[in-house]
């Protein structure tokens, strides 16, 4: 995954991998900021929670 592009969109298309290698009870938002390159509280700046993400 590229740095490239705006924080939420590299959120989503974090979230879409790791759910899709995870499936979503599997997924961790911790993981999901790892994959994005952000800290864990950054996704909650954009999205709720992982329900809001998805």
């Amino acid at each position: 995954m590229t740095k490239n592009g705006s924080k939420s969109d590299r959120i989503i298309d974090a979230a879409v991998k790791v759910i899709a290698d995870h499936g979503y009870h599997g997924a961790k938002v911790t993981a999901i900021a790892k994959e994005a390159g952000v800290a864990d509280g950054t996704i909650y700046l954009y999205f709720k929670n992982k329900e809001h993400l998805l």
